[in-house]
């Protein structure tokens, strides 16, 4: 059993194994987003990991709150990860946020849930963590890698 682990505010991730009966820290990978909540599944179709992840600009002083980009992301052997695609971004990471995501594969499309902070009628969230949204996205045809 492997354990993919986010990390605090750098953009990589903890590999921990269960050996025996404890935990044993194997080692960081790069990982676009690592600093965030992130949900890796194996899709037996394509044979490889997906996730979905928000990479902080390269130099972000405070990569965990850069939220404000939400990325598909694919891997063979959960080591090494590429970004596949944008799925929904906003220039303004200090009061736009897509966070805590949540999906699954349907057919050839992956589902997504997103604790959400956008524009609203009455100013928007007042910081990128504070959502004011649950939003809903489809991502179609994520296997279709670049």
């Amino acid at each position: 059993l492997v354990n993919i682990l986010r990390v605090a505010n750098v953009e990589k991730a903890a590999v921990v194994r269960v050996k025996g009966d404890r935990l044993e820290f194997d080692r960081l990978i790069a990982f676009p987003g690592g600093a965030k909540k992130f949900t890796i599944r194996f899709d037996t179709r394509s044979k490889r990991y997906w996730t979905l992840s928000n990479p902080a600009p390269e130099g972000a002083k405070d990569p965990a709150s850069m939220r404000n980009r939400l990325v598909l992301m694919s891997s063979v052997d959960l080591m090494e990860w590429r970004i596949e695609r944008t799925v929904v971004t906003h220039p303004d990471a200090e009061k736009h946020a897509f966070q805590y995501v949540d999906w699954q594969f349907e057919k050839g499309d992956m589902v997504v849930a997103s604790r959400t902070a956008f524009d609203d009628d009455e100013g928007g969230a007042s910081r990128g963590h504070d959502a004011n949204f649950l939003t809903f996205h489809r991502v179609k045809s994520f296997r279709k890698t670049r």
